[in-house]
């Protein structure tokens, strides 16, 4: 089974400190099981752009390009057209039971769907309706 990490897990896992409970439940997954999307590569540094302080700003690039990229090579999943044509299905199967979903959420939906992944998210509820299987942590 692999996994993909939602964008704002990998940032809870990031403050791992103040939640090390949370670092225990994915050490029980081995590391090659868990995918990242490119879109979380994309959240990430549209975080680190807004960044204002210039030294912090060179220290999380820094932590992207030569840790978080190294660690995941080869587990990051582009878009590609299989991914975008799912998203289509994802989207109006959304909106036709009432419970739109974003573009970037659809596009991570689209992804597991099309991977046969299992999204480990925290925000259960906004992928209830893409027919996906979702693990989250806080609810075991």
């Amino acid at each position: 089974m692999k996994y993909l990490l939602d964008t704002p897990l990998l940032g809870e896992l990031m403050r791992a400190h103040s939640d090390d409970w949370l670092a225990r439940w994915m050490d029980a997954f081995y590391e090659d099981e868990i995918c990242l999307s490119a879109l979380t590569i994309g959240e990430i540094t549209k975080s680190i752009e807004s960044e204002p302080d210039i030294l912090r700003k060179a220290e999380l690039y820094r932590w992207l390009n030569e840790e978080l990229l190294i660690r995941f090579h080869g587990r990051i999943i582009p878009l590609d057209m299989e991914i975008i044509m799912e998203w289509g299905r994802v989207s109006a199967e959304c909106e036709a039971k009432g419970k739109p979903i974003s573009a970037l959420d659809g596009l991570v939906a689209a992804t597991v769907r099309a991977r046969e992944l299992v999204l480990i998210t925290y925000n259960r509820e906004i992928y209830s309706e893409a027919g996906i299987e979702v693990s989250d942590p806080w609810q075991g």
